[in-house]
């Protein structure tokens, strides 16, 4: 998710439909890793908590993650998934999947979302947050 420069803060760009762009891929569970994913899973530790910061000893150049076959995605403005689901994202999702390995994708699950569960008073894993097909508006 990257928020649009000219906005200085979360809540200004929510507030406009060129507020984000976020990009959208499709992972395919593999049982060989994908080393450039390595790269980040093996640092995913370091980010259990609401705010807490890592910064990489070496530099990850994000087209590594991205399929080999950038020239072919869909754009569309849109919203948010999660609630307030603001009118403010332009989408990008590439068609063509990425391999990813299933323990790789494991330590990504371990990761909080920071939606709130009234049920179980804990915050939601970042799994399953998808939300169903809702009317525009």
């Amino acid at each position: 998710m990257h928020m649009n420069i000219k906005y200085h803060d979360m809540e200004t760009a929510n507030a406009h439909d060129d507020g984000y762009a976020i990009i959208a891929l499709m992972y395919i569970e593999v049982d060989n890793p994908n080393l450039m994913y390595d790269m980040i899973t093996d640092h995913l530790h370091n980010v259990q908590d609401i705010g807490q910061q890592y910064t990489f000893e070496t530099s990850i150049y994000v087209e590594s993650l991205l399929p080999p076959n950038r020239d072919e995605f869909y754009r569309y403005f849109g919203s948010y998934t999660t609630p307030r689901c603001n009118e403010a994202v332009t989408w990008i999702i590439y068609p063509e999947p990425v391999f990813i390995d299933k323990k790789q994708m494991k330590k990504f699950r371990t990761l909080y979302t920071t939606a709130f569960d009234i049920r179980t008073g804990h915050l939601k894993r970042m799994v399953g947050n998808i939300r169903h097909l809702q009317d525009i508006g």
